[in-house]
């Protein structure tokens, strides 16, 4: 009965297809180079949550797996969205914060390794101040951030709506 009323409303499942010969995945933390180094770390959590919530792959350590995932935060950068001038000068009324990550799925058979992404994603957030503002504001938004880079990684990794091998 629910799938005569998801397919009927325009649902439709997706599929998800584990990359050949890989059935399981470790994530060690991500590497960055960035200003906050605790993002490698988020982003990392976020796609083992991704991976284990998912279907089509198996979260295990690194000895176990088929596959590790080395990630890299290419970028991150706060930007003010929106500055106004008050009479004690410029105040950032909000803030934007943009992410960029990729990955490399490198087998542990020795087979060739596939780059995922890079994947990139922004989140406003509002902040007082030109110094940012508000840090529980701030790792709110890179905490969303590392979801958002996470699922577009993990959907790249498993062919998300393709067919197996395409």
């Amino acid at each position: 009965m629910c799938s005569a009323v998801w397919l009927a409303c325009g649902y439709q499942p997706v599929a998800e297809h584990a990359p050949p010969g890989i059935r399981s995945v470790a994530v060690p933390p991500f590497a960055s180079f960035a200003p906050d180094p605790e993002i490698g770390a988020l982003v990392a959590e976020a796609l083992r949550r991704e991976v284990a919530s998912g279907s089509a792959l198996e979260l295990v350590g690194a000895g176990e797996a088929d596959a590790v995932i080395e990630g890299t935060i290419e970028s991150i950068d706060d930007d003010p969205s929106a500055v106004r001038s008050v009479s004690g000068g410029p105040v950032a009324a909000a803030w934007t914060t943009h992410l960029r990550a990729s990955a490399v799925v490198r087998p542990t058979d020795g087979g060739a390794p596939r780059k995922i992404g890079p994947v990139s994603s922004a989140v406003s957030r509002a902040a007082f101040g030109v110094d940012g503002g508000d840090l529980a504001a701030r790792d709110r938004a890179l905490r969303a951030l590392a979801s958002e880079i996470a699922r577009g990684l993990y959907r790249e990794l498993v062919g998300f709506g393709s067919e197996p091998g395409a």
